[in-house]
C-alpha cells in the first residue's frame, strides 16, 4: 500500500470528498486522461478551499510516484493507493482502503466516475456510509454493442449499470445527450452536466510561444498546421484521419503533426499507421503531458473525429477543451455529445463524416483556407467560446462547492448560474 502524508488524527480536517479509482488497467499513473480530469481538478478544488482526497490503483510504482504521489502531497492530498490487479483484487483492496480514509478523515462524500468504483463505495459501505457522486462518463453498454457483444453480456452490464446507477444520491453527466440517455433508460432524471474540462488558463498561457515551437518545427508564420493530440485508440479514428491527410498533402502551406500521448491503447489493439509515411513533412511527437500546450498553441486546426455511434452521442472527449483553450479551429464529427453543435453553432470549425474521405478533404481543404485569411478570428472565438460555454473547471468550482459542500465558499450560487444545463433542486 503506498499512502500520502497524514496529519495527526486530531489535526485533520473532514474531506469533503474522496474519489475512489479501482478500474482494472486504468491508473491514473498510465492515463493522461486521468491525470487531466483528475489531478489537475483536484489541484483547483485544493486552491478553491475544499478538501478532496483519493483511493486508487498503482501500475507502475516508479511512475506513480513521480506523476501523482508527489503532486498530491505537494497540495496536501491524501490518498491510499493499492497495486493495479484483477477486477476482483481492485474492489476488494479498493474497498478496504476507501473504509480506512473516509473513517480516517470523516469524508463526507465518495466520488466514482465508473461503475466499479460505485460497487467498491457498495463494498466499503453496505448500509450508509458517505452518499455517493457518480459521474456518467460514457456509455458502457453502447461501448460493448460496438464491440460486438452478446444479448446476454449487454443485458448483464446494463443490470450492473442500473445498480451503479441507483446506489448514487447525486449523478454527474458530461453531456446534454447523457442526461437524457440517464433518464430514458435509467429512471434517472436531472443528471448535473459538467462537461469534460481543462485548467484554460494553463493552456493559454502557452501561446507566447507560438512562434518558437512552430520554427522549432519547421513551420512558416503563414502555413496552417493540423494536429491531433492523443491516443492511438480505434475509436479516434487516425487511420481515417490520415486518409484526409493525405489528400490535404499535395498543398505547399499545410503542415501536419501527430502528438501522441505516451499510453498504449486498451486491450492490445492499435490501428495501422502507415498511412503516414506517405504525408509529405508530417512530424510525429511522443511528449510528456507538460509539453502538450506549448504544441497545441502552434498550432492552428486540431482534428476530433469519431464515429456517429450511441456511444459518441453521450461523450465529451477532452481534447475539445484542450483545442479550444489552445485556440484552434476544430474539424469534429456530427453527433458527438454537446460539441458538434457548439461548433456549428459558433463557426468554431467543421464537421466531417471521417469514412467519406473525398468529402472531408474538401470540407477539410475549404478550412484551411478560411483558416490562413481569419486566423485570428478563429482563435479570438474558441477563447470565446470556452468562456461562453464554461469550458474551464474554475467555472464550475461554484456549482461543483453546492454539490459536496453546500453552503461554505464559493457554492454560494444558483446551480443555473454555474452550468448551461437544468439542474434539478433534487440533484444538488
Amino acid at each position: 500500500m503506498t499512502s500520502g502524508a497524514t496529519p495527526a488524527r486530531g489535526d485533520r480536517e473532514a474531506l469533503d470528498l474522496v474519489y475512489v479509482l479501482v478500474d482494472p488497467q486504468f491508473a491514473l499513473d498510465n492515463s493522461p486522461v486521468f491525470q487531466s480530469q483528475i489531478l489537475d481538478w483536484v489541484r483547483l478544488q485544493r486552491q478553491g478551499g475544499l478538501r478532496v482526497g483519493i483511493v486508487c490503483s498503482v501500475a507502475d510504482d516508479g511512475r506513480f510516484e513521480r506523476l501523482v504521489a508527489a503532486p498530491l502531497r505537494e497540495h496536501g492530498v491524501p490518498f491510499l493507493a493499492f497495486p493495479d490487479g484483477t477486477l476482483r483484487h481492485n474492489l476488494a483492496r479498493g474497498a478496504r482502503l476507501l473504509r480506512k480514509l473516509v473513517r480516517e478523515h470523516r469524508a463526507r462524500h465518495v466520488y466514482a466516475r465508473g461503475i466499479w468504483g460505485a460497487y467498491a463505495h457498495r463494498l466499503a459501505f453496505p448500509l450508509g456510509g458517505p452518499p455517493l457522486v457518480y459521474d456518467f462518463r460514457g456509455d458502457l453498454v453502447a461501448e460493448a454493442e460496438m464491440r460486438g457483444a452478446s444479448p446476454l453480456r449487454l443485458a448483464v452490464l446494463r443490470a450492473l449499470c442500473r445498480g451503479a446507477f441507483s446506489r448514487a444520491r447525486t449523478l454527474l453527466c458530461v453531456s446534454t445527450p447523457a442526461a437524457e440517455t440517464l433518464a430514458r433508460e435509467y429512471g434517472r432524471p436531472g443528471a448535473v452536466v459538467i462537461p469534460s474540462l481543462v485548467d484554460a488558463d494553463w493552456f493559454r498561457g502557452f501561446q507566447d510561444r507560438r512562434r518558437e515551437v512552430r520554427a522549432s518545427l519547421g513551420v512558416g508564420d503563414e502555413d496552417v498546421l493540423l494536429v491531433y493530440a492523443g491516443g492511438l485508440n480505434p475509436y479516434q479514428m487516425l487511420p481515417e484521419m490520415l486518409r484526409v491527410w493525405k489528400g490535404l498533402s499535395g498543398r505547399p502551406d499545410v503542415r501536419f503533426l501527430l502528438l501522441l500521448a505516451r499510453q498504449q491503447p486498451t486491450g492490445g489493439e492499435r490501428p495501422e499507421l502507415d498511412g503516414a509515411a506517405e504525408i509529405p513533412g508530417l512530424v510525429t511527437l511522443s511528449v510528456p503531458r507538460h509539453e502538450v500546450p506549448g504544441y497545441l498553441a502552434a498550432s492552428d486546426v486540431g482534428f476530433l473525429l469519431r464515429q456517429e455511434h450511441p456511444l459518441n452521442r453521450v461523450a465529451s472527449p477532452v481534447k475539445f477543451g484542450e483545442y479550444l483553450s489552445s485556440g484552434l479551429a476544430i474539424v469534429t464529427s456530427p453527433g458527438v455529445g454537446d460539441i458538434s453543435r457548439i461548433v456549428e453553432e459558433h463557426d468554431l470549425g467543421i464537421l466531417v463524416r471521417p469514412e467519406d474521405t473525398r468529402r472531408a478533404v474538401a470540407a477539410c481543404a475549404g478550412l484551411v483556407a478560411r483558416v490562413r485569411e481569419e486566423r485570428d478570428a478563429f482563435r479570438r472565438r474558441a477563447f470565446d467560446a470556452v468562456v461562453r460555454e464554461k469550458w474551464d473547471w474554475k467555472a464550475h468550482l461554484g456549482l461543483w462547492t453546492a454539490i459536496i459542500a453546500p453552503g461554505r465558499g464559493p457554492g454560494a450560487v444558483r446551480p443555473a448560474q454555474a452550468s448551461r444545463s437544468a439542474v434539478s433542486p433534487e440533484a444538488v
